[in-house]
């Protein structure tokens, strides 16, 4: 017997509970991990500071990689143009680890762990929003599916055989161009050769224009295409304490930026405090033993209780985050700052808010609602995902600061 089947043991509750606790860890470890709903805040400051990036993104090449083999598929393979990309893909990962087999700069190649099989989110899925919010995916085609851009490409190609032409007499297959000024691939790229995330001097001169262009939500310039313009990229842990960022940011940039930074804190602090609640509740119940979570949460308080008492929750909705009339998590944010303006040591006080709100987000899911699904879930999560500790909100810096660096490191102008 399992070390998780002997803590499922204690637990008096059906096959199919028990199932659908596999099913929703097996989700956390895929990195869907929101007991809360902070996410929405994370997603909308990280939208806009840095438009199109993901959590998933690991080079910026890719971001030329993906639209070559969209190309190649499509004019090579016109009669099974999707399963030519998944081959496509699982070809370069192949020659990434190849080519970068000697390299100290071995980090970021998608789908190494599972090569020679597909990956699980292969570049294609990965890099598609970032290609129409940096625009290098045609605005014509904004919206449009891998396969529905793949089917644009083929008839665009088999118009241009044809001559047909749009209303404005224009061929056809220039009016749906999907990737309008994308550099040429380099010689050999499809025969199988080692490949690097070193950018050629056209290629970044492309992505650099491309980048310069995004906008954030609000139409102006975004912090990202400011720094895509600076003379170095960028290299601190945090963004407000770089000082690329500062010399390259807008004064609402750095506006912001600080109010980015409160919410970090907050959001830090509340996951911590979720955590200790879990392993505390996992403890009570026999699962394993309080500690590692309960002493990580001593130290986010050392380190950020001070900005997250800065942050007033009125400046949420001024600066376009929003909450659902029934969502309890601005409730908790206000619980949260009034116990730490407080002092209070013991966290039972705020039990009653997180178990609403994580109640709240995840329904009969949630860990700490005291039910037999719960308790299943406590064992699992201290059998599997209690190594996990709590961070302050990251607004995807770390993928981010790595693009710039590929971009920066590339021949000038």
């Amino acid at each position: 017997m399992t070390k998780t089947q002997s803590l499922i043991g204690w637990v008096l509750v059906s096959k199919q509970d028990v199932a659908h606790a596999e099913r929703a860890l097996l989700d956390e470890v895929k990195g869907v991990r929101d007991e809360l709903g902070i996410l929405q805040m994370h997603q909308f400051i990280s939208d806009t500071l840095f438009p199109g990036t993901s959590v998933l993104h690991t080079r910026l090449r890719y971001a030329l990689f993906v639209p070559w083999m969209l190309r190649r598929a499509a004019e090579e393979f016109p009669r099974a143009p999707t399963k030519a990309l998944e081959r496509l893909e699982v070809q370069l990962t192949k020659d990434l680890i190849e080519g970068l087999k000697d390299s100290s700069d071995k980090d970021g190649v998608i789908g190494r762990r599972k090569s020679p099989e597909p990956a699980a989110q292969p570049p294609s899925f990965s890099y598609w929003t970032a290609l129409s919010v940096w625009r290098i995916l045609s605005p014509r085609l904004r919206g449009l599916t891998r396969r529905q851009v793949l089917s644009h490409m083929i008839e665009a190609r088999s118009a241009e055989k044809t001559g047909v032409k749009d209303e404005q007499g224009r061929v056809l297959s220039e009016a749906t161009a999907a990737f309008a000024g994308l550099p040429q691939e380099p010689a050999g790229f499809w025969e199988s050769k080692p490949t690097t995330f070193a950018l050629r001097r056209p290629e970044a001169n492309f992505l650099r224009e491309h980048l310069a262009a995004v906008r954030a939500p609000d139409g102006g310039a975004s912090l990202l295409s400011r720094l895509a313009e600076a003379d170095h990229a960028p290299g601190a842990s945090q963004p407000w304490l770089d000082p690329v960022v500062r010399a390259a940011a807008t004064e609402q940039h750095l506006q912001f930026l600080d109010f980015a930074r409160k919410c970090s804190s907050l959001g830090g602090i509340c996951r911590g405090l979720y955590l200790a609640m879990v392993e505390q509740q996992a403890a009570r119940a026999g699962f394993g033993e309080a500690g590692l979570h309960r002493d990580h949460l001593q130290e986010l308080l050392v380190q950020h209780r001070d900005t997250a008492l800065q942050l007033d929750l009125g400046q949420l909705p001024a600066c376009g985050i929003h909450f659902h009339v029934d969502d309890p998590l601005p409730a908790l944010f206000r619980d949260t700052q009034k116990w730490l303006r407080h002092r209070r040591g013991s966290i039972e006080s705020l039990l009653p808010s997180y178990i609403e709100t994580e109640r709240f987000r995840k329904k009969g899911r949630a860990r700490l609602g005291g039910t037999d699904i719960s308790r299943a879930r406590l064992a699992l999560w201290a059998d599997k995902e209690s190594g996990a500790q709590a961070e302050v909100l990251h607004f995807r810096w770390n993928n981010v600061r790595q693009l710039l660096t590929d971009l920066h490191a590339a021949p000038q102008i």
